[in-house]
Formats: structure tokens, C-alpha cells, sequence
């Protein structure tokens, strides 16, 4: 398997990718496609107190795989690594966190000091809702060893290989395979090559070995592969740096960068139309979206250039044909921040986005830099601009408008206190459904209003398999990776 991840065990997880992790450990539920929750390492579970109570039955039997039993002290350990702590206060249940408590070995019991309607399904994202062996950690709560109690367990990790064996303890039965090995390819055409040349099995999956939907029709005509694709439930955006006291804090320029989005070009030449135009910052298949998908600003560059020069951004020409445009004597320069990994067309996007700006005046300063580079310079604040995609089920549109748009959260897209407002009142458990979705169509209609994240396209998840691997399915989202009942052979 051909992955483009790094070796990030120093900061907590063995890697950030979360295929990967999904191999190594468990939550306490899973979301099912339909959005109901499916048992992992709880058997059961009850939401009371208007869901300030979350209490857990504990599946028995279950050990890690050093043979560390799996109990509510465990289990109790693992949260209290971030729970209620601020550097995860993007999450409901640290955010409202309250108090924990394991009443017998197998019940384990959350409380929170506020009414929230996603706490149960929070407890099934990809991390860090996951469990790790007590005796991985050391004395200062840093991962030592990486032991989980999924279906395999860690042989080796390097910033160029991770070696999987089957994890014979796994209370889910054994896995079919003995190994799983994934070898980091940087390159998008190298793990094509590979893939065709039979050096590795499978390639896809959003934080795996993104495949690009041209990748996967130039598969077509080959017998050894199979290609899968499935609808996405995350959109790629462009977003703008929140502290940001230049141009990008004026409307006029954000509406302008808006109607300077070709979505209908960027599908078809940069994702083969595979890659549908995004109507909004979530895609419609997600929870209370049904009014999300309202049309957004079309593209039309005359129209444009009319918020610039009546926000006093001027240039010759009017700024039409590439003329640079300024205010007071200051040119209308953004700077684009890339992670080429993000996406294998990162690259030529932020090209076509340099190509349409200048269109109506606004020069764009493409740095495209490594993956940890990236994520300093974005902590910095050192950027204007830069490509983000939400994150799907189970997480969306909760989590998406929690961590972007509050201050709880973040606030990592945008400072807005009437966003922030409006996305808080669609917490509280007691709202009814249609309540709920009146609370975020509010939502909806403001982030239109406001144009503080620029929707481009919806990614679909694209995967690539050689024939003869049997039993492959695509999980419920791209944070899993089912692979126990999988074969390899002939």
C-alpha cells in the first residue's frame, strides 16, 4: 500500500494517517453510513440528562495487545490524556466536559456541565477518541509504544515503512492477514506505477495514497485493477487567514474572490468532472444540509471587479486583463499557502486560482512547502490563503462549524461572533429536529451572506485495488480502512 504519511510518533499517534491508525485502535462506537452508531469497544450505551450523561457498557474480554486488559481504567486513562483540556476544546465533550467516573470494570461514565446532541457521536471519531495500552505511555503522558486493541499490531515504523502484524489477541477474530505492510511514495504517478506494476496491492483514500480521479480512469483498460468510487461527504474549500487585518477582512474581497471561482472549470479540467462543483462549505448528504446547498455566487469575473473598486481597490485598466490593483498606494497581494500532499492537483488548483485572481486584479503569491512547514507556517498566521477540505461523516457539519467558526472551536476559518452565536445554539440536546435544522439553516445562509470560506468542489472517495485482492470494501468514512476479512491471492 503506498502512502504519502510521515513518521509522527513523537507526537502522540504513529502517523497521521488514519487508515493506518484504524489497524491499531478502536473507539467505544462506529458510525454506520445512515448515521446511527454501531458497537466497537462498548457494547452499549445511554444518553440522559437532556445528554449531559453518557454512560458506557464495556465489552469484556477485550486486551490490548501486549494483553493489557481493556477495562474502564483503561479506558478512563485514555480520556483523561485530553478531555476537558483546552487545545481539544473543539470538541463538545472536552469543551463541556464535567467530570468521569467508573463505577464497576465495566462501565464507564462521561458527564458534561452542558445540554450537546453530538457527544455520542463525537465518541466515534477517528482520534482521539481511540484507546491505547496504559503501558504504551510514559511518565509524562508522551506515546512510548504504540499498542492498541485492534486487529494488528506495530513491527516497525519509519518515516518510509510501517510493518503491521495480526494482533492474535483481537477479540474480533483473526484477521485474514498475517501482514500489512505501507510503504510511503511520495509521488502521485510513482504509486500509480507501482500500483500497475504489481508492487503494491491498493492505493486511495483521502490521508492514505490520495488517487486522482484522472489516475483512476487511466486504470480503466487494466484487467489487474479495479477501481472504486463513491460519492463524497467532504468539499475541498479555500479558506482565509482569521487574524487577518488586511484585504482578506474586507468583504468586498472575499466576494470578489468568490466570483472569481470558476468551480465548473476547476471540475472538469482539474478532477475529469469526477470532482462535482460545491454548492456549499458541507456536501447535501450530511445531516441538516438540506438547506445548505443553496446556489452559491456564480462565476463572473466583470461582476467581480465591482465590490473591489467600490472598496477602493483601483488599477489601471480597472484592474481587468491582470493590471495589479491597489489601495492608498498598497497592491492587492495574497499570499497562498500550499501542503502539496493535500491533494494530488494542489499544485495546478493554486495555479488556476493565480490565473482567475489576477483576472480581476488580485496577485497571488503561491509558497508551497513540506508538510510539517506547512502546519508551522499556518500556526504562525503566515499566510492569506490556503486549501482546506472538511472532514465528513462522522464528523460533519458539527465538527467542521465547531473548530472553523467559534472560538471554543479555533476559530480557525474566520473570527465571526454572530456565526459563532448561531452555531452554538444548535447544540443543546433538547431541540427538536426541525428546531435543529432551523438553527442551522441560519448557519447556512450566514456563511453565504458572509463568504468567509470559498467552496470549490466536492472529493470523491477514489480507491484502486489489484485484482487479485478479495473481499476489499470502502468503510463508513476515509478515517477507516476495513481490512480483517480481506485476501490476497491468485
Amino acid at each position: 500500500m503506498g502512502s504519502p504519511g510521515e513518521d509522527l510518533s513523537d507526537r502522540g499517534y504513529l502517523t497521521d494517517a488514519f487508515d493506518v491508525l484504524d489497524q491499531l485502535y478502536e473507539p467505544l462506537v462506529r458510525a454506520r453510513p445512515d448515521g446511527s452508531l454501531a458497537p466497537a469497544l462498548a457494547t452499549s450505551w445511554s444518553v440522559t440528562d437532556a445528554g449531559r450523561t453518557l454512560t458506557f457498557r464495556l465489552r469484556d474480554g477485550v486486551r490490548f495487545s501486549d494483553g493489557t486488559p481493556f477495562d474502564a481504567a483503561a479506558a478512563a486513562f485514555n480520556l483523561n490524556q485530553w478531555i476537558g483540556r483546552k487545545d481539544y476544546n473543539f470538541l463538545g465533550v472536552s469543551r463541556y466536559f464535567a467530570g468521569m467516573a467508573t463505577p464497576d470494570p465495566r462501565t464507564l461514565v462521561i458527564k458534561l456541565n452542558h445540554s450537546f446532541y453530538q457527544a455520542l457521536n463525537e465518541m466515534s471519531l477517528a482520534r482521539p477518541m481511540r484507546f491505547m495500552s496504559p503501558s504504551g505511555f510514559g511518565p509524562h503522558g508522551e506515546l512510548v509504544r504504540p499498542i492498541g486493541t485492534g486487529p494488528y499490531q506495530v513491527v516497525s515504523n519509519t518515516p518510509s515503512q510501517t510493518v503491521l502484524v495480526r494482533n492474535d489477541l483481537y477479540w474480533g477474530g483473526r484477521p485474514s492477514l498475517n501482514q500489512l505492510i505501507f510503504t510511503v511514495i511520495p509521488d502521485s504517478q510513482a504509486r500509480l506505477n507501482a500500483l500497475q506494476a504489481g508492487e503494491v496491492d491498493l492505493l486511495g483514500g483521502k490521508y492514505l495514497s490520495p488517487l486522482a480521479p484522472e489516475e483512476a480512469a487511466a486504470l480503466a483498460g487494466n484487467s489487474d485493477v479495479r477501481v472504486i468510487s463513491t460519492p463524497s461527504t467532504l468539499n475541498l474549500l479555500l479558506t482565509f487567514n482569521p487574524a487577518s487585518t488586511g484585504p482578506l477582512a474586507d468583504p468586498a474581497v472575499r466576494q470578489a474572490i468568490s466570483l472569481a471561482t470558476d468551480r465548473d472549470s476547476i471540475s472538469k479540467s482539474l478532477f475529469a468532472g469526477q470532482a462535482p462543483p460545491a454548492k456549499a462549505i458541507v456536501p447535501p448528504n450530511l445531516p441538516f444540509t438540506a438547506s445548505a446547498n443553496t446556489t452559491p455566487l456564480p462565476f463572473d469575473p466583470a461582476r467581480a471587479r465591482d465590490p473591489l473598486h467600490q472598496a477602493g481597490y483601483l488599477g489601471g485598466g480597472d484592474g481587468a486583463g491582470g493590471q495589479v490593483r491597489a489601495k492608498a498606494g498598497v497592491p492587492l497581494r495574497l499570499r497562498l499557502a500550499l501542503d502539496p500532499t493535500l491533494i494530488p492537483q494542489t499544485k495546478a488548483l493554486a495555479e488556476a486560482y493565480q490565473a482567475e485572481l489576477a483576472e480581476v486584479g488580485i496577485e497571488t503569491d503561491i509558497v508551497s512547502l513540506e508538510h510539517t512547514a506547512y502546519g508551522d507556517t499556518v500556526a504562525r498566521g503566515d499566510y492569506d490563503m490556503r486549501f482546506y477540505s472538511t472532514y465528513g461523516i462522522p464528523y460533519d457539519p458539527a465538527e467542521v462549524l465547531s473548530y472553523g467558526f467559534t472560538k471554543a472551536g479555533g476559530n480557525i476559518f474566520a473570527v465571526s461572533p454572530e456565526l459563532d452565536e448561531l452555531i452554538t445554539r444548535t447544540d443543546p440536546a433538547e431541540l427538536t429536529p426541525a428546531q435543529r435544522q432551523a438553527g442551522y439553516d441560519q448557519v447556512w445562509s450566514s456563511l453565504r451572506a458572509s463568504q468567509l470560506v470559498v467552496p470549490i468542489v466536492a472529493l470523491p472517495r477514489v480507491w484502486a485495488v489489484r485484482a487479485r485482492v478479495h473481499g476489499f470494501e470502502l468503510g463508513t468514512s476515509d478515517y477507516e480502512l476495513p481490512l480483517t476479512r480481506v485476501t490476497v491471492g491468485d
